[in-house]
């Protein structure tokens, strides 16, 4: 074998493994979803305690090295989302949703819609584990944001009043009920 054919196949081999490399790059974040679709067929099949730790541990291993606002992230923090939806646990949403919205705060700032849609949704929850005065705070702000953004007369808006006011309803009741 001559010296130019030494290098056409070294040079060959070089090529083959940065193919693989990249091959690989691209098929970590999918095999990585499979692996999260397959922790959310656990809990289809009744084993919601095993996808918890297992998309937590996922979780934090994404936030590490692609931080809490990338698309790899939010794809777990989505699916946990569904996990404590799904099995009502609304304590688990709101330990979900609070450092959520802190970073979209510093993110994103206060007036993204994006921002406004989870404090609006950790308002709910909150209101649901009976921390009344938070969730108020959380409505108010959402509502005044969105209709700076939006109007009045929008429907998500609406819907905001909409949720202030069923927390006002039933906060009452539940207070005189004490």
């Amino acid at each position: 074998m001559n010296n130019k054919d030494a290098t056409s196949n070294e040079s060959a081999k070089v090529n083959e493994e940065k193919n693989d490399q990249e091959l690989l790059r691209e098929l970590g974040p999918l095999i990585k979803n499979h692996e999260i679709e397959t922790n959310r067929n656990l809990i289809e099949v009744g084993n919601p305690d095993e996808a918890e730790a297992k998309l937590l541990q996922e979780l934090g291993i994404r936030i590490t090295i692609y931080g809490l606002l990338h698309p790899h992230s939010m794809h777990v923090f989505n699916v946990l989302g569904r996990l404590y939806s799904d099995a009502k646990n609304f304590r688990g949403m709101v330990n979900l949703l609070r450092p959520l919205l802190i970073i979209q705060m510093k993110v994103m700032g206060p007036e993204d819609p994006n921002t406004l849609f989870t404090m609006n949704k950790l308002g709910r929850k909150l209101a649901v584990c009976e921390e009344y005065e938070e969730a108020e705070e959380l409505f108010r702000k959402s509502l005044k944001g969105f209709e700076k953004l939006w109007g009045s007369d929008h429907l998500i808006t609406r819907r905001c009043r909409s949720d202030m006011k069923r927390l006002k309803e039933y906060s009452l009741i539940n207070r005189k009920d004490s």
